[in-house]
């Protein structure tokens, strides 16, 4: 039992070293009675579970979901278990992550995001919810339909990514308990490249919006994105009066590509991924977000890959590979460079750069993520970039960090969990800057002691060091500067008698124009010389503080 196990590991630490890791108990009351009136749950029959953070949400090896199982003592229909909480399956908030999940029924697990709980230390609590919060159709007097689902294969078969000779392509949804085998699809009669299939259903009800998705042998596999989904109107008819209602479900190009969103040429995409945004967290906390998958720490930043369908351009590997550095961070044919070959316009200006050619049938929409030394640590599960590409030559800027959506707007809010399994968690916002309309995003350095901002606009030619304003000051003041080429920057604060009283930039910076933030608030009123050094360039002005 993993209790039990639990309980004898934090037993055998508190005799080591003193120190207990249990946090508290929890128990959970969920209420089943819409489900079981709405004939969806047989008490007796079948079972609910609790699943969470604290036991890898039923997948890890912390012992079997029965330990986890809810029990009805006093027949009202709610469902109770006490389980033990450790310390560390808490987030950083204190709270652990858990949902509901029902079996042998097709209610499965509960909709929408994880519910959270905040366990204190050493207080037993407790909490109580409506499975699904009472959202279950009345599938009592269900009616059974025939749905027929349709699905579009000409691009797949036309780029010999499926061979209609010896492939299958499947449907999976709640009808089939999203089986990825259960109900196959075959040719039509009047298009062959048009698979179609008729599944029984009398889970859904008038009015539901119903997921489903179609899946084919590798490459292809399940559809990325979101899930499809039908409707039932209630006015269906039944023209085989088989007693079953056909919904006839809108045929789809598999995974979306049509004809008119496949690449008619052979087409090469430069990759530009803007690492500052992890430099500069790594500057500020002594690590980075840690990988999506694993939780595993990362304390330096080495070298950046790409993984997913668009790093799948003849390397002859899967689209995903496994994350990590002995794996993803291995893959040579993956990795991006900062030192001016291979496409790459400036070395040492923490742009990174890759290039690949893409086939004709290559669909237009490719999907991808970045991640440092091989790890899965610029977006959280789901959070994977969609690039569009044409056809000839394609550049696509990225900042590490800054997702661009399915919807093409970019957000900083999709970044690596706090904890495995949690949803995403704005974790490299602080640098980076979105446009209030979502259409573009930059990075900028506004964390750690110093603020520093890249304002970004033309290259420049010559270092520059502006004046600063407002000057005379009391407290504070904005000081501009541009870099030509990446290299180390200074720019530092002197005294009269030639002495360092302040180091406002310390570091390697690309080519750009920036703008730094200096606090005096600390300082005596006087006159003060600040330098820039750059390359070759030195370059000094004069601030007064007042008091």
């Amino acid at each position: 039992m993993r209790n039990a196990t639990r309980m004898l590991a934090a037993l055998g630490l508190l005799l080591w070293s003193g120190t207990a890791f249990a946090q508290g108990n929890v128990t959970f009351q969920v209420d089943m009675n819409t489900a079981i009136t709405n004939c969806q749950f047989v008490p007796g029959t079948d079972n609910v579970f609790v699943r969470g953070t604290f036991n890898d949400f039923g997948n890890g090896a912390d012992g079997p979901l029965s330990d986890y199982t809810l029990a009805d003592d006093n027949g009202d229909g709610v469902y109770n278990g006490t389980f033990e909480v450790l310390a560390e399956d808490l987030n950083e908030s204190g709270e652990i992550a858990y949902k509901y999940y029902a079996e042998p029924t097709a209610l499965g697990w509960e909709d929408g995001a994880d519910r959270p709980l905040a366990v204190p230390m050493d207080v037993d609590t407790g909490v109580q919810d409506f499975f699904k919060d009472g959202g279950i159709s009345d599938q009592c007097t269900a009616v059974t339909y025939d749905l027929i689902f349709r699905v579009d294969m000409s691009v797949q078969i036309a780029t010999g990514n499926f061979d209609p000779s010896t492939e299958t392509v499947n449907v999976a949804g709640e009808f089939n308990g999203w089986s990825n085998a259960a109900d196959e699809l075959l040719p039509s009669a009047g298009n062959p490249e048009i698979y179609v299939g008729v599944v029984e259903s009398s889970l859904a009800s008038v009015g539901d919006s119903n997921p489903y998705k179609f899946i084919a042998p590798a490459p292809n596999g399940w559809e990325s994105g979101d899930d499809r989904l039908y409707a039932i109107t209630g006015n269906e008819e039944d023209p085989d009066m088989n007693g079953n209602p056909n919904v006839i479900v809108p045929i789809r190009f598999y995974n979306d590509v049509g004809p008119d969103q496949i690449l008619t040429e052979e087409s090469t995409v430069t990759f530009e991924v803007d690492l500052r945004p992890a430099f500069y967290f790594l500057a500020d906390s002594s690590y980075v977000p840690g990988d999506t998958q694993t939780g595993e720490e990362i304390t330096s930043v080495n070298g950046l890959y790409i993984n997913g369908p668009a790093a799948g351009a003849g390397d002859g590997l899967d689209d995903w590979a496994t994350w990590g550095p002995d794996n993803l961070g291995a893959i040579m044919t993956r990795e991006l460079v900062d030192d001016g070959t291979n496409g790459d316009r400036i070395a040492m200006d923490s742009v990174y750069t890759l290039q690949y050619t893409y086939a004709a049938g290559t669909p237009r929409r490719i999907i991808g993520k970045f991640g440092t030394d091989g790890y899965d640590n610029e977006g959280g599960f789901g959070a994977d970039q969609n690039f569009d590409i044409d056809n000839g030559t394609n550049v696509i800027s990225v900042t590490f960090g800054c997702v661009r959506q399915g919807d093409g707007t970019f957000t900083d809010q999709r970044g690596p969990s706090f904890v495995p399994g949690e949803d995403a968690a704005p974790r490299y916002d602080e640098y980076i800057e979105v446009a209030e309309d979502g259409s573009s995003c930059r990075a900028v350095r506004r964390g750690g002691a110093v603020a520093i901002e890249d304002l970004g606009g033309a290259l420049p030619t010559t270092a520059l060091l502006e004046a600063a304003y407002p000057n005379p000051f009391a407290r504070s003041t904005q000081i501009e500067y541009s870099v030509v080429a990446a290299g180390p920057v200074s720019l530092v604060v002197y005294d009269v008698t030639g002495r360092a009283v302040a180091t406002l930039v310390d570091e390697v910076q690309a080519a750009s124009n920036y703008l730094v933030e200096f606090d005096a608030s600390e300082l005596a009123a006087g006159v003060y010389v600040y330098q820039l050094r750059t390359g070759d360039a030195v370059v000094s002005k004069q601030l007064t503080v007042v008091r």
